[in-house]
């Protein structure tokens, strides 16, 4: 079980669990309905964002004991429409945790050397460019473009 800012992470049953100290939610993801996993750049409140793809939906649980708790789950569901694609958008720090912890799990993880300069990664992907994105694992050994292509994100 690894601890960071803002979650707690861990492995339990084949399971990645992804617990939210603020908002007290977990996520439960099987490792084995992951199909594939990006890493962009983003000009928002973090730098970067993991985008996880699914073969089936994404579990939630409520973690908070009070009836505030139970509202902002509530609302948390409303904005989680596609859940066989997870965006998580935590601190650089804290998605290391999340990819250690899945590259100790799951075979082939390519987790890139510098979170910091994702502003500057290029990659090149049956004949096209793409930047500020980096593929970290496909369970269909995919590329980056036909990763992309699946999730709709070209």
């Amino acid at each position: 079980m690894m601890e960071g800012e803002k979650i707690k992470v861990y492995t339990r049953n084949c399971l990645l669990i992804i617990d939210s100290k603020i908002l007290r939610i977990r996520q439960i993801i099987p490792y084995q309905n992951i199909d594939s996993i990006t890493i962009t750049h983003v000009n928002e409140t973090y730098d970067n964002e993991m985008i996880v793809s699914l073969s089936k939906p994404i579990k939630y649980e409520n973690l908070g004991p009070f009836f505030l708790h139970k509202i902002i789950y509530a609302i948390y569901l409303l904005f989680r429409t596609n859940r066989n694609l997870v965006n998580i958008s935590y601190s650089d720090n804290d998605l290391l945790l999340i990819l250690n912890e899945i590259k100790n799990n799951l075979p082939n993880v390519n987790i890139p050397v510098s979170l910091d300069k994702s502003l500057f990664w290029n990659e090149n992907s049956n004949n096209h460019n793409f930047s500020q994105v980096k593929l970290v694992y496909s369970k269909l050994n995919l590329s980056l473009f036909d990763v992309l292509k699946n999730t709709n994100k070209i």
